[in-house]
């Protein structure tokens, strides 16, 4: 009963997110702000989530995991209470500071809530990242339903859903706080094998999601392909995230890290193939797909990971330190595409990027390989003459 409640409420929240971020957007281009503006104010967002999240490890030594969700889902009114009340930009500004915040609080805390309460980790964060998931894609629908009478309208619906989902929040079984060891014998919780592992499938999974769903229209529509073909490859590749969630919730524990190093290799490609769009088009769609199946995987297993490699006491900074990865390539990935972009074309941007969030699981797999070779041989033990 525990994870229907937080499932529940983790698609409820993701449908308010899903209709607040489209609906903050449309908000924007109606008041006739720039492209440049609008993106500094997702920046603003990213950036206000990465600060909270560093934040967060101290906080659930001190707060149960249901009262941070509560918390969020308060802030993800209060934004809405902020469009709806401050005019321009200003009111925006607001709202997308108070819905890094309220992302931050919330998906660490039902990630917690979920590793703490399910019998098999893995398969209840398939079951959350998946109902979650499929729920949200109802957000967009609804928010563009109703910014064609006025994208404001929109926020009133989001205010129902964050106090629906307080009220849920209390719902919720009741976790005692974490206390963990003063000073663990494994040293500092980021430097852990599994932690280090996770962090680096987090990061992978943040490249990926600012760049299918913010630089690939923009990179094939510079290719000049059609608008409802570039419709039909982001829900494609979306779908396919998906199928990941649901391949790792089958997943036996002992395949974790090396599904995770090749989810960010995988994840990394998609990214990577966006730079063909203009020559290669079949390898550019086969490779964001691919890249979706192994997103899915790294957004299920590397808090999963994360939480099984430390004490049951640290499992809340465990999921917080892999988050703020994510949270970094969150706000760092559209500053370097902007950069690069003033170099070359978008397409090698995405390259660079992709470059960035992929080294580390190459890196990991070539030394796993070759330690594995290593070891081999010395099982055998030196060959000999008969």
């Amino acid at each position: 009963m525990s994870l229907i409640k937080i499932n529940a409420l983790s698609g409820l929240y993701s449908l308010g997110l899903g209709i607040s971020g489209v609906m903050l957007t449309f908000v924007a281009i109606s008041d006739g702000l720039p492209i440049g503006v609008i993106a500094l104010l997702s920046a603003t967002s990213a950036a206000s989530q990465m600060i909270c999240r560093l934040a967060l490890g101290v906080a659930f030594r001190h707060v149960a995991d249901r009262v941070v969700m509560a918390l969020a889902l308060l802030v993800l009114g209060l934004s809405m209470a902020a469009v709806l009340v401050v005019p321009g930009i200003v009111g925006l500004a607001i709202a997308q500071v108070f819905q890094g915040a309220s992302r931050a609080g919330f998906w660490t805390g039902s990630q917690i809530h979920v590793l703490r309460v399910a019998k098999v980790p893995a398969r209840g964060m398939a079951r959350n990242q998946f109902v979650s998931s499929a729920i949200g894609v109802l957000g967009p629908v609804i928010a563009g339903a109703i910014a064609g009478h006025d994208p404001r309208l929109a926020a009133w619906v989001v205010l129902g859903v964050s106090l629906l989902g307080v009220v849920g929040c209390m719902l919720l079984g009741r976790l005692p706080v974490f206390d963990p060891p003063k000073k663990p014998e494994e040293g500092s919780v980021r430097k852990r094998p599994g932690v280090a592992i996770s962090s680096m499938g987090s990061l992978a999974s943040g490249v990926w999601y600012v760049a299918i769903n913010t630089f690939v229209p923009v990179v094939l529509g510079a290719a000049q392909w059609p608008t409802f073909s570039i419709g039909i490859v982001m829900g494609a590749t979306n779908a396919s995230m998906l199928i990941g969630v649901v391949g790792a919730g089958l997943a036996k524990s002992v395949r974790f890290e090396s599904i995770i190093i090749i989810g960010t290799i995988t994840s990394s490609i998609g990214v990577a193939v966006l730079c063909l769009a203009g020559i290669l088009p079949v390898v550019t769609v086969t490779g964001l797909v691919a890249s979706g199946v192994g997103t899915g995987m790294l957004m299920t297993l590397y808090p999963t990971l994360a939480a099984q490699s430390v004490h049951p006491e640290e499992r809340g900074q465990a999921v917080v330190t892999t988050g703020v990865y994510r949270s970094s390539a969150l706000l760092g990935t559209p500053i370097l595409v902007s950069v690069a972009t003033l170099f070359m074309p978008i397409g090698g941007a995405m390259l660079i990027v992709a470059g960035i969030a992929g080294t580390p699981g190459i890196v990991t797999a070539i030394n796993r390989a070759l330690g594995a070779a290593a070891g081999k041989r010395r099982f055998r033990g030196p060959e000999t003459d008969l």
